[in-house]
């Protein structure tokens, strides 16, 4: 895939300068987020206008300031977004591999935001060339986690769009969809069958712990009114969500 032509050269540009900064220090980090999304060939159904950088370091971000200074990234009134020297907005996501709690992220206002799949987005990568360099950015799988997670509340509305669109474009242009055996799920049709792969590939990447907290987290979905029949996008909505669910409980061995 062409970076430039998906993302233009702006963000490209944005992209090589963080992977400077994170390859230089070897962190491990992961591009997520809606514009990891786009790289997977996903159809958001909105813009983005910035990019979201999960980066797994001992002592989080506090321990990582100077080095995103010293790569000419600028502090903002936000704790973990900087701006590179295009402007582009950056969401600095730092893991602390080393605390009780590595799927949570403290920022320095004492907030404590979570993480539940980040680690995981991290270790599984996949690695996308920009330029003479190449950015890891989160599975597709993992990044329909993460949104679909989020997206539990409607304070983030976009989240749920995002993990919707996720599930419809996963494994749209390959076979694994014809080899879902249809008479064994009857719930699932080919239209679902992409999000019930994604949940099931999920499973196969996440421990027993975050695998549950992610299930808790779609079994509160599964009762929000936006995937009620109130809404004219809701028994979509809800048909891929429990799909997802359906291969994330029955797990990668299936």
């Amino acid at each position: 895939m062409d970076l430039a032509d998906c993302l233009g050269p702006t963000f490209v540009d944005a992209l090589a300068q963080i992977s400077d900064a994170f390859v230089g220090e070897n962190y491990a980090f992961a591009l997520v987020g809606a514009t990891a999304l786009l790289l997977h060939d996903v159809d958001l159904p909105r813009t983005t206008r910035d990019l979201d950088v999960a980066v797994a370091v001992a002592g989080g971000l506090e321990a990582i300031r100077s080095v995103l200074a010293a790569a000419d990234l600028a502090e903002t009134s936000i704790p973990h977004r900087y701006t590179t020297r295009n402007r582009v907005e950056v969401d600095i996501l730092a893991i602390d591999p080393t605390t009780d709690s590595p799927s949570e992220i403290r920022l320095t206002d004492g907030d404590r935001v979570e993480a539940i799949t980040l680690p995981e987005a991290i270790e599984h990568s996949m690695r996308f060339p920009v330029g003479k360099s190449e950015v890891p950015v989160a599975p597709l799988c993992l990044l329909i986690a993460g949104k679909l997670h989020a997206g539990r509340t409607e304070t983030r509305p976009h989240d749920l769009d995002d993990a919707c669109a996720g599930m419809e474009a996963y494994e749209q242009g390959g076979t694994r969809r014809f080899s879902v055996n249809y008479a064994d799920l009857p719930s699932l049709v080919f239209e679902t069958a992409g999000a019930f792969l994604a949940g099931r590939d999920t499973a196969g990447l996440l421990s027993t712990e975050t695998k549950a907290a992610l299930d808790a987290s779609i079994a509160s979905l599964l009762d929000d009114r936006r995937l009620s029949d109130r809404f004219a996008s809701g028994p979509k909505r809800r048909n891929l969500v429990s799909a997802y669910r359906l291969g994330l409980t029955m797990g990668a061995g299936t």
